[in-house]
């Protein structure tokens, strides 16, 4: 397989020995990962009926990330740059999405940047077209708008690859900067993912089963 590394924070706790110990087995190297405090979580709640999802995110260690965790991803960066394999530093949105920036900026452009938008919306919900629309939460859907602007930011600084779903893709293209997404068909996510490709013209599109 491909080496991988992990740079970032877990809990000194229970559940932080349990995802270490987890990624060592997978021989995941982990020496750039600090221990502090308790580990994140996330609930994803679903009603009964599956019209509406929920995530409850706690940042706990996650949120505990600085500059110094930055220096640490760059310095790890630049050890693996040597040899004939590129670097693929991947992100998501459950740390600082400012860290996230600053560490784009100062990776090589030999670095392959690629980005998990996740977790993107704060309140999704499932509804046909013609059903009445649902109200929604003001400060659920200032945290949805908040997350989407963020990785807009993210994609316009270097993004190569960019790893989202049907209704993220969707979402990430909305003019009002992360209304409530109707689940999407097949084409509408193929619509969606070239006109994310356009308007990002970092982004690289692969066809399905490619590799980077």
């Amino acid at each position: 397989g491909v080496p991988v590394s992990l740079v970032g924070r877990v809990g000194d706790d229970e559940s932080g020995s349990f995802l270490l110990s987890a990624l060592r087995s997978e021989r995941a190297d982990v020496g750039g990962t600090l221990r502090l405090g308790r580990t994140g979580t996330a609930v994803h709640i679903v009603t009964k009926d599956d019209s509406r999802k929920f995530n409850v995110t706690c940042l706990e260690a996650n949120g505990e990330l600085d500059r110094t965790d930055v220096q640490r991803a760059v310095a790890l960066v630049r050890q693996k740059e040597s040899g004939e394999r590129r670097v693929v530093v991947l992100l998501q949105l459950e740390v600082s999405p400012v860290l996230s920036r600053q560490l784009v900026k100062k990776v090589g452009e030999r670095c392959l940047v690629a980005l998990k938008p996740s977790p993107l919306a704060s309140d999704e919900s499932k509804r046909q077209a013609t059903a009445a629309a649902r109200p929604r939460n003001p400060r659920a859907l200032a945290l949805t708008r908040r997350r989407t602007l963020q990785a807009r930011l993210l994609l316009d600084e270097r993004v190569d690859l960019c790893f989202v779903a049907e209704s993220e893709a969707l979402q990430l293209l909305d003019d009002e900067g992360g209304e409530e997404t109707l689940i999407c068909t097949l084409s509408q996510a193929a619509l969606a993912r070239t006109d994310l490709v356009f308007v990002s013209p970092h982004l690289h599109a692969l066809p399905r089963g490619a590799h980077p």
